[in-house]
């Protein structure tokens, strides 16, 4: 990565301050586009990678070996080092044949009369390369294949009636109003949170500017596979930056901050359409809408996660009993203190009534404002509030199938 590294380290934009966070940006993404013509070859076609799930630590080992043995044998062609080679040549070759056939036989052994031959062909061609294509195709009630982008402005259409305010019952609207007009009206008298000082400390502490740290340690975590959004940035650029890069991204980010300033592409998402498990591939509600946001956007997201975590666990502000997206907490936590409840019932002659409530489309109608009045409730507020709130509204959605993409739409009451 050392051309990639020396080409963004030339661009003299870098060292100027940051006025606008969006120009900076633009900036930055062509800068890196600049880098990576210079330093990445281009592939002359798409890249298959073999699928391999017989491959273990052993066939690592071995491929290994063969490597230091091949380039120890390029260095000094005498005869040592040939025997050397052809052993460890051979002994890949053994390794990876040993551990194709044990897992092929593992694999069917657990065949049985239900077992389905499409998955047997399917674990076959995936040995073989062979991957298939997953492309949505759709087709009129005539039997006329729809094309991409015909198809793309029809889940567009669908996608963004779910969360359109047509789509809520008007006596919930009339509730919801009256819920944010009846928690402003009385904020002002709400004094219990804010009467401690611990809490109205640490509240102020998430309005500070972000430091280098947290975003060092943000993109230390990230998950470097994840897709980038629909400008093309993926995590490893910034993985791979050098200091300079990072100490520009951390200062578009803190003038976006302070600013409450976010650029538009940041809040436009491309939707891929997946299909859920079991589920009619015709039927146009059978897919769930998957948002691939930009990648900075994400920095933003995942810091400011790991402050309002910090906030809520070291002031106790969240139920015991809360275990969803909670670290050293897990589903099982619930299952156990449900098992324990209805263990206690039978031994004591009572009985255990659970109510368990699924949510149609829970996150696609999030509702933002009473979001936003849960956490004033929690004393945050500022820079944290105005960001969040920013960034949820008014935010816009391509859907794209295939290479073919369809208008933009707004999602009004939540993010697919």
């Amino acid at each position: 990565m050392e051309p990639f590294q020396s080409s963004l380290q030339k661009e003299s934009c870098f060292s100027l301050p940051v006025d606008d966070a969006e120009s900076a940006y633009d900036k930055l993404v062509l800068s890196y586009n600049r880098a990576i013509e210079i330093s990445v070859p281009k592939k002359s076609g798409p890249f298959k990678h073999k699928y391999s799930p017989y491959w273990n630590t052993e066939c690592s080992d071995a491929k290994l070996a063969k490597k230091v043995a091949e380039k120890a044998l390029r260095k000094n062609k005498n005869l040592t080092n040939q025997i050397e080679f052809k052993k460890a040549k051979a002994k890949f070759k053994n390794v990876l044949a040993s551990a194709k056939n044990k897992y092929w036989s593992n694999y069917c052994s657990g065949f049985n009369k239900n077992t389905k031959l499409k998955n047997v062909w399917n674990t076959v061609n995936y040995l073989k390369g062979r991957k298939a294509k997953q492309k949505i195709c759709m087709k009129t009630k005539e039997g006329v294949v729809l094309e991409d982008c015909i198809l793309a402005n029809k889940f567009a259409e669908n996608f963004s009636s779910v969360s359109n305010n047509s789509a809520i019952a008007p006596e919930i609207l009339t509730v919801r109003k009256a819920t944010v007009d009846s928690y402003l009206k009385e904020h002002k008298n709400f004094k219990i949170k804010s009467q401690n000082d611990t809490i109205r400390a640490d509240s102020l502490l998430l309005n500070e500017p972000f430091k280098i740290n947290e975003l060092k340690n943000v993109i230390k975590n990230v998950n470097a596979k994840s897709s980038p959004g629909h400008d093309g940035i993926p995590y490893l650029y910034y993985i791979n930056s050098p200091e300079i890069i990072i100490n520009f991204l951390l200062n578009i980010i803190n003038n976006s901050w302070l600013n409450n300033n976010i650029p538009e592409s940041w809040k436009l998402s491309i939707v891929k359409p997946i299909l859920k498990p079991n589920k009619d591939k015709n039927d146009i509600n059978s897919f769930r809408p998957i948002s691939l946001t930009t990648t900075i956007s994400k920095l933003i997201e995942k810091m400011i996660v790991v402050r309002l975590s910090w906030y809520l666990e070291k002031n106790s502000l969240l139920s015991p009993n809360h275990a969803g997206f909670r670290r050293s907490f897990s589903t099982c936590d619930p299952v156990i203190r449900l098992k324990h409840e209805a263990e206690f019932a039978i031994c004591s002659g009572n009985i255990t009534v659970a109510i368990m409530i699924d949510f149609t489309k829970a996150f696609d109608l999030l509702w933002v404002d009473g979001l936003l009045l849960k956490m004033l409730n929690l004393n945050i507020k500022g820079n944290i509030l105005n960001w969040i709130k920013n960034f949820l509204t008014n935010r816009k959605y391509c859907v794209k199938i295939g290479e073919s993409l369809s208008y933009k739409y707004t999602s009004e009451n939540g993010t697919p």
